[in-house]
């Protein structure tokens, strides 16, 4: 487990490395606050921020951090590759994920790569992928090859516009994966400008014990920016 969790973290800092090697058509810098509170920490609250870049008009990459209070300060990281395919009027990515969480409180270590594919029209955004995910704690291991992961989102306006609220219902977040337990909720935007954009999500969790990751009643907001250039 030791030679798989120096290969993982490698291949991640590659990735997360390309987007500077490469040259850029388009940069993306995001982020989030996020505060919540669950029956297994009580309160928390974190950061999450990433960088995007377009190597062109349909390859992009992005490497992000997560530092939240209930994985001990570090959260993990995470780094992707997305390829888009036009068709007919919706953009259908394929993309692969990697991603290294480490919960501090357990001295667990969790590695996962997701292989996805996600259709994205105007109004709606379906996502459907497998996740293949390792877990290592105090010399023991575990690996799930199966872990599917589900996703449908619907915006009360276009895309394209400069605001829009919707609503979706998923089994997975940026540096979140699960079985069963299902998150659902609502998202929104509000674009200041062509560069900076606003964001807000409203997320909650019914009770479940699937994995590591499955505390109960898990409920919180994330408020959040985007600037492009």
């Amino acid at each position: 487990m030791e030679k798989l969790t120096r290969a993982f973290l490698l291949s991640l800092i590659v990735v997360l490395l390309l987007p500077f090697m490469a040259s850029a058509q388009k940069n993306m810098v995001w982020g989030y606050g996020q505060y919540g509170t669950n029956t297994v920490y009580d309160t928390y609250g974190g950061v999450d921020v990433f960088y995007t870049r377009a190597l062109n008009s349909n390859v992009d990459v992005t490497g992000g951090l997560d530092l939240m209070s209930k994985k001990g300060g570090f959260g993990g990281v995470l780094a992707e590759v997305r390829y888009r395919i036009p068709v007919k009027g919706i953009n259908v990515f394929v993309s692969g994920r990697g991603v290294y969480n480490y919960y501090g409180h357990s001295r667990m270590n969790e590695y996962l790569f997701r292989i996805a594919l996600h259709a994205q029209s105007q109004y709606f955004d379906v996502v459907f992928g497998n996740s293949f995910l390792g877990y290592s704690s105090f010399g023991s291991s575990v690996f799930e090859p199966i872990t599917w992961s589900v996703g449908f989102a619907a915006n009360i306006k276009k895309r394209s516009s400069n605001w829009n609220f919707g609503a979706f219902i998923r089994n997975y977040d940026y540096f979140i994966y699960e079985n069963w337990n299902i998150n659902f909720g609502f998202r929104g935007w509000y674009d200041i400008s062509d560069q900076l954009r606003l964001t807000g999500e409203f997320m909650t969790r019914p009770a479940g014990s699937m994995n590591q990751l499955a505390m109960k009643y898990d409920t919180s907001i994330k408020i959040g920016v985007n600037y492009k250039w």
